[in-house]
């Protein structure tokens, strides 16, 4: 019996399930990253808890930003054997963080 078995985890961690879990906080951490270039240029930040961690300096933001969207996908992965989680990872959020990141670019490309 595995560690995971005593914790009551009732399928294995597939590869894909790790793959979009990665893929998902690489986006966050593309995003927290130019976030704080575009921040440097004069741009605003629009969430307002995200403001809260900024105005604290960049690396409070930065930390912040990552452990609170990698406990969510934690959580999310936590909850993989019910089929909506899988789906909110894999259609929900990671066209949300990609389209993100193209935002990103494209602010790059004006800026």
């Amino acid at each position: 019996m595995n560690a995971l078995a005593l914790v009551g985890w009732r399928q294995p961690l597939t590869r894909s399930l790790v793959a979009v879990a990665l893929l998902v906080v690489a986006l966050n951490v593309v995003d927290a990253l130019c976030t704080l270039r575009h921040v440097e240029y004069g741009a605003n930040e629009l969430n307002p808890l995200m403001d809260a961690l900024l105005q604290r300096g960049a690396t409070t933001f930065f930390i912040g930003k990552y452990l609170l969207a990698s406990g969510g996908i934690i959580g999310i992965v936590a909850c993989s054997q019910h089929p909506l989680a899988r789906r909110v990872l894999s259609w929900l959020l990671v066209p949300v963080y990609s389209a993100i990141a193209l935002w990103h670019g494209a602010l790059f490309l004006v800026v």
